[in-house]
């Protein structure tokens, strides 16, 4: 057994974050947003139907600022037009006061946001907050990838597999003491093993699908397999769940069930928006993706952050905004540091796997058209023979919806359960562990 790998230090207060990354096109959007409103005040104060339908395109916090501006704007201009009606000769300086007044309000809103903007990004990049959890024991590691025992019961069965994404720690799936969904499965319990990709290292940066199946999770299952001595229930969270049904289509014996947690399929469900980004995009990241100097290339994780970034530009305007309200020393502001620190931990994603997934499932949608193959089998949910649960967010803007449905849609025997929560909230938002888990648990159990 290897020695636990330390987590990362808490940073002094003299230190700062390196996110928001990338920190440039945080700074840029806010930018472009807030002091270019001014300069747009005839745009905000137009009535015209194309001018409206752009306004979706705003972010929230922009968008409710923007009824009130408007509704402030309507009052005025009504005021003057009944003084004017009153008084004719005055119509136009009537007139010309709501404007004036409409437009210092304006001005005054773009100032006030963009420096609550600024302020919020200073104090979370400063923030001495960090994650603060005792390591689990390492069972086994190969390369840079460990599988992680999270019972505190070491004779506690069943034994459960928990696959994470290939692009970000497994931090998401254990948080905090208070908010791990893996711990909250030990409690329960079963026996959670997790894999921990980590930051590939020279061993995986050749890596194909292949070689993560065949050397990472064929391992992996074997040991869980032997802890149960049986079949044991597979969980693959976002892309951790196609490669749980890669898994599945190999190694099906050896797995009791599956559980797929906002797990996406059918890359074009959205109808192609994403698929066209990733079309636009690669061009310019093919280059980073080739090998050179015998060097395979991989996929930064900055511009994994730009593309998920692209889906929602101004949402991350309206976090930092939310962020600035949160009182200090609250459980709220701890949650969101440390769900920031996830999202900016992210790990690049090697050259092969990343232009499987570019190519082969954003832009060709090979899983389901059912054409992706990893070791020479296609991947067939159809063919899966096993109770599956598909965990689905209603308000997912990751994953679509309609993509995670397709998968349901193609298994034998599928149950569907649609929370109200995102991609992300599902895991770490605390009513997710009351109104979403035990619900997932109470499936495990009766399987």
């Amino acid at each position: 057994m290897t020695n636990p790998k330390p987590e990362p230090r808490k940073p002094s207060k003299a230190e700062l974050r390196i996110g928001p990354r990338p920190l440039p096109l945080y700074l840029a959007l806010a930018h472009m947003l807030w002091l270019s409103l001014p300069a747009a005040s005839q745009i905000l104060k137009s009535d015209l139907p194309n001018l409206k339908a752009a306004e979706r395109l705003l972010p929230e916090s922009l968008r409710q600022k923007r009824k009130q501006l408007r509704q402030h704007w309507q009052t005025l201009k009504a005021q003057s037009l009944k003084v004017g009606a009153q008084k004719p000769q005055s119509a136009n300086a009537k007139q010309d006061s709501a404007e004036e007044r409409f437009d210092a309000a304006l001005h005054a809103l773009a100032t006030t946001q963009y420096q609550a903007f600024l302020d919020a990004l200073t104090r979370y990049r400063g923030s001495a907050i960090a994650r603060d959890v005792d390591e689990p024991q390492t069972l086994w590691r190969a390369g840079t990838t460990r599988l992680l025992d999270f019972s505190t019961k070491k004779s506690a069965k069943p034994v459960v597999l928990v696959i994470p994404s290939l692009i970000n720690r497994y931090h998401v799936l254990d948080m905090d003491a208070q908010q791990s969904f893996v711990r909250a499965l030990a409690e329960k319990g079963f026996r959670p093993l997790l894999l921990d990709w980590d930051v590939p290292g020279k061993e995986e940066s050749g890596f194909s699908f292949d070689d993560y199946l065949s050397t990472r999770l064929f391992p992996a299952l074997n040991i869980a397999n032997k802890m149960q001595n049986g079949p044991v229930h597979v969980i693959g969270y976002c892309m951790g769940g196609l490669l749980a049904a890669a898994l599945a289509t190999h190694a099906g014996d050896a797995i009791r069930s599956l559980m797929f947690l906002a797990t996406p399929w059918d890359f074009h469900a959205d109808g192609g928006e994403q698929s066209a980004r990733v079309q636009k995009m690669l061009p310019h990241i093919e280059p980073i993706l080739k090998t050179r100097n015998d060097i395979p290339g991989e996929l930064p994780i900055d511009v994994l952050q730009c593309f998920f970034i692209s889906l929602q530009p101004f949402a991350i305007l309206d976090k930092f905004l939310r962020f600035a309200a949160m009182k200090p020393r609250s459980a709220e502001e701890r949650a969101f540091v440390l769900i920031e620190d996830w999202v900016n931990e992210g790990v690049p994603l090697v050259g092969k796997v990343a232009e499987a997934c570019l190519q082969g499932w954003y832009i060709e949608n090979t899983p389901a058209k059912g054409a992706w193959k990893v070791l020479g089998k296609t991947i067939r949910p159809q063919d899966i023979r096993l109770p599956s649960l598909h965990v689905i967010p209603q308000n997912d803007k990751i994953v679509p919806p309609a993509s995670a449905k397709a998968l349901a849609g193609a298994m034998r025997q599928a149950t569907v359960i649609q929370p109200e929560f995102g991609h992300i909230s599902m895991m770490v938002n605390a009513a997710a562990r009351d109104k979403v888990w035990p619900e997932l648990f109470s499936w495990l159990a009766s399987r």
